[in-house]
């Protein structure tokens, strides 16, 4: 082989692995010399009663947690099970910190992370499903794989493919997918990293199956731009902006870790303008959505009789992204 052109990376492919072709072997038999044989590529079912009884994430999930006393009553009492997943999803979120791990099949145990309030991905989210489980949501585990640790095989169980774990909770028919690892994602958010097309849904009772891993709203950026002209050929407005989906995440985290931070990278974005009495009407950094308000002014360059008016007074972007 040879004159093989380069592999390039580019932006919002997920990992290059899923894109180079390749052979993967794995040990499927071991026959030893007393004739004992032992099989390591195994049957999904086979898979699922091994965690079942396993000491690790099978123990966990099947943990009983004393949820009276983390939960409060106003929680508890809660008749909306929509709602009451929702506290208890923020619960959990806030109150719970990911130490930057993941380490799927580590040791770890809830009731550790109880008393530390830090853990990895698998013990916070166990923690998740634990409560709700015991509260009465019908939730389910589920093992994925983030986006540049590429697709995991779906013809026969490799479980080290599998690098992360979500709650699946199925509310009045409609499911949820929740990950209570990150501060500022919105209830039913994934972060952007678990966008890997689909997942194996853990059921010990019915048997696993992949599910699709789908954002739950579309991203949005809309503008609304009002200006008028005086005498004095000064453009003076306003700006009023709403993202959502992954734009408004990206946006709300950004304005939260620090406002003053943001405000002023969003005037030296438009040095063409000047910016002033800037808010946001976003009070929570969870919520679904971003709002915000701000006053500009732009003075006409004199020197010409002719004037060039931009209706786009805010870029989407710098570059074309494809």
């Amino acid at each position: 082989m040879k004159d093989i052109p380069a592999f390039i990376e580019e932006d919002y492919m997920t990992s290059e692995r899923n894109y180079l072709a390749r052979i993967d072997y794995t040990l499927k038999t071991f026959k030893s010399m007393d004739g004992i044989v032992k099989n390591y590529t195994k049957t999904w079912k086979d898979v699922d009663k091994e965690f079942r009884t396993e000491n690790g994430i099978g123990r966990q999930l099947r943990k009983k947690i004393d949820f009276e006393t983390l939960l409060s009553p106003e929680i508890l009492n809660n008749p909306n099970t929509l709602e009451k997943t929702q506290a208890i999803y923020n619960y959990v979120q806030t109150n719970y910190t990911w130490n930057g791990d993941y380490k799927l099949f580590s040791d770890f145990t809830v009731k550790e992370l109880t008393k530390t309030k830090t853990g990895n991905v698998s013990a916070i989210n166990i923690l998740l499903h634990n409560l709700l489980n015991q509260t009465g949501v019908n939730v389910k585990p589920v093992l994925l794989s983030t986006r540049p640790n590429g697709y995991p095989t779906k013809i026969f169980p490799v479980i080290d493919d599998f690098n992360y774990l979500i709650v699946k909770a199925t509310i009045n028919g409609k499911d949820y997918l929740l990950d209570a690892t990150n501060k500022f994602l919105a209830f039913g958010e994934l972060p952007y990293k678990c966008l890997n097309y689909f997942g194996r849904q853990l059921d010990f009772k019915e048997g696993s199956q992949w599910i699709d891993i789908e954002p739950q709203s579309l991203s949005r950026i809309m503008y609304n731009v009002s200006a008028t002209i005086n005498e004095d050929d000064e453009i003076t407005g306003t700006v009023k902006d709403k993202l959502t989906g992954y734009d408004a995440y990206f946006t709300r985290k950004s304005y939260f870790e620090n406002p003053e931070e943001y405000v002023d990278e969003l005037i030296n974005d438009t040095p063409f303008l000047d910016i002033y009495n800037h808010e946001s009407s976003t009070t929570k950094k969870t919520e679904n959505s971003f709002s915000e308000t701000y006053n500009f002014e732009y003075t006409i360059d004199d020197n010409t009789n002719l004037i060039y008016l931009n209706p786009f007074i805010v870029k989407f972007f710098k570059e074309n992204p494809f």
